[in-house]
């Protein structure tokens, strides 16, 4: 049940932000969406569990959130979703190098 209720709501903030989106508003100067300010909802800048459901999009965003919520505070600040990513990416680079 509080999966259905996580995924509807995560749904439902998804809708919000693709609106967002069409409107322009959102995006760098570089015309690219932040996408830590678009999943921001209560812009309170941190993602909380259904927040990073936005950005992680995928039956694994709770596993992810436990993992880049490096200071297990039930948050993730713009520095942990950038050393989650780059971990990540390291993480594949490996993965291409093995054979």
């Amino acid at each position: 049940m509080r999966k259905l209720l996580m995924t509807m709501l995560a749904g439902t903030i998804a809708v919000a932000f693709a609106g967002d989106a069409m409107a322009g508003k959102g995006k760098d100067k570089g015309g690219k969406k932040d996408e830590f300010a678009a999943a921001d909802a209560d812009k309170d800048g941190k993602l909380s569990a259904t927040e990073f459901a936005t950005i992680a999009g995928d039956k694994h965003a709770d596993k992810k959130f436990a993992k880049a919520d490096a200071n297990s505070d039930g948050s993730v600040t713009p520095e942990e979703l950038k050393a989650a990513k780059e971990a990540q990416a390291e993480k594949g680079a490996g993965k291409k190098g093995k054979k």
